[in-house]
């Protein structure tokens, strides 16, 4: 026994040697690993927020490093589309979660399993660092179903089956309120339904016959001056109980859902609610195209309501400071079936990547459950990892952002075309022919629907 213990160990050694299994390297060794930069393209978040997670990541593997780029949102798709065309796309990129259809053909699915070279320190007396490849964790379309809200994997699923990409986080819808044009009309809380956004409309609005519309109640019934109208308008068809698409993506907002029992369509009901806030002829007339922004109008306190998502937060704190304001849940059709709306970001690789397996790697590390939280809590964004929702909301005192934490699990999106710029025009022109023109909203839905189906190229079977 003596003998043969010393002999395996030298023939272990020289296996291990010969090989590169367990590979055991000093910090020259791991510096001749290939090295690998992945460039990284994002909106408005700035580099610092991944400080952490990048350093974690560059730890594991010391031969990739990220180069981070951030963009103006109003200049980001230009750079993006002409990257890829001039073949210098970036490693990995952000889109908002509508767009992932838009760039399909442009990203790289996410492996079903790889490894990469990755540094670990091993050793209880004398410590040495280790390389070796290790497997990566990579999500199925199945885990992806069971640890993500389901609208995530509406969005971010090929086919039922091949993930394109994934998110940091998610945030949905909800209502600011000036809580000083509240009192002042001596109403106590905010709004919990549509209904109650109605009754107290009136009161919270101020009009001249010289001046027009002093105070607004809620920006609601415009286009071009109501920010994510888009969103707002779909929010309401959902809650109305519109079916917005088939399984296919093709859009049926125009038509009864299946099994509906009611006389009036759901979709054009909707679009009938959000424009009398715009006609003059009704009690809830409020709002105009002639009026500022939203927000900037919320800022000047001149308008007590305002449906935005938890980014908004933000820019009121900067901007609007002078204001008391607070935030509320989104209101609701029938607050005992809650359908709030999705607004977010994924991460995907780019189909052009030399290193797309280095970059998942990254995306799978910057996403898990072990690293997003640095991000999160930097960003005071909701949690987009099932996971992870207990661990905000449970926080004593309750946590400041719980109000688009609480709502991530009822989220919706739906549009799944080729054009979801196109479609936000095609929305702001279907309110405007109601608006301004007078068109019946079940004309101006039906129209909206042919004109939408021109844009889908379906994904789903």
């Amino acid at each position: 026994m003596k003998s043969f213990f010393p002999k395996f160990l030298l023939a272990l050694a020289l296996f291990a040697l010969t090989t590169g299994f367990g590979l055991r390297c000093s910090r020259t060794q791991v510096s001749e690993l290939p090295a690998v930069t992945l460039e990284y393209w994002r909106v408005f978040d700035n580099e610092d927020t991944f400080t952490e997670i990048i350093a974690s990541f560059h730890k594991l593997h010391p031969n990739i490093t990220i180069k981070y780029k951030k963009f103006r949102y109003d200049e980001y798709e230009t750079q993006l589309l002409n990257a890829f065309a001039e073949d210098r796309a970036p490693d990995l990129f952000s889109l908002p979660n509508t767009w992932v259809n838009r760039y399909v053909a442009r990203m790289q699915p996410m492996p079903a399993e790889f490894a990469l070279p990755t540094y670990r320190i091993q050793g209880t007396i004398k410590k040495e660092g280790v390389v070796a490849d290790e497997p990566i964790p990579m999500l199925s379309a199945r885990q992806l179903q069971v640890e993500y809200p389901d609208v995530v994997f509406q969005d971010a699923v090929l086919n039922n089956s091949t993930i394109l990409a994934l998110p940091l986080a998610l945030d949905t819808m909800a209502l600011y309120y000036n809580k000083d044009l509240f009192n002042q009309a001596g109403i106590p809380q905010p709004p919990r339904t549509w209904k109650e956004v109605q009754s107290i409309t009136p009161q919270l609005t101020k009009r001249s016959d010289k001046e027009g519309i002093l105070q607004s109640a809620i920006a609601l019934g415009g286009s071009q001056n109501v920010p994510r109208a888009f969103d707002i308008v779909s929010m309401l068809m959902m809650q109305n109980g519109a079916l917005m698409a088939r399984l296919d993506g093709s859009p049926v907002f125009d038509k009864h859902p299946p099994g509906s029992t009611r006389d009036t369509l759901p979709g054009p009901e909707a679009l009938q609610y959000y424009t009398d806030f715009a006609n003059p002829s009704k009690t809830t007339y409020t709002w105009n195209n002639q009026l500022p922004n939203a927000l900037d109008l919320f800022t000047q306190g001149r308008l007590a309501m305002f449906l935005g998502y938890s980014y908004h937060m933000d820019i009121l704190k900067s901007s609007a400071s002078q204001i008391n304001w607070d935030v509320a849940p989104l209101p609701q059709v029938d607050p005992n079936n809650r359908v709030e709306y999705a607004n977010y970001w994924v991460e995907g690789v780019s189909r052009k990547s030399a290193h797309a397996k280095e970059a998942w790697g990254f995306i799978a590390h910057a996403a898990s459950a072990e690293h997003v939280g640095t991000y999160l809590q930097k960003t005071s964004k909701a949690p987009a990892l099932k996971s992870l929702l207990p661990a905000i909301t449970g926080k004593t005192p309750p946590h400041p952002y719980n109000i688009f934490t609480n709502a991530v699990l009822t989220a919706r999106s739906w549009y799944l075309g080729k054009n979801p710029l196109v479609a936000e025009d095609i929305f702001g022109s279907m309110i405007n022919s109601v608006v301004e023109d007078g068109i019946e909203p079940n004309k101006a839905v039906a129209r909206a629907v042919n004109q939408i189906s021109e844009t889908m190229d379906v994904k789903k079977p």
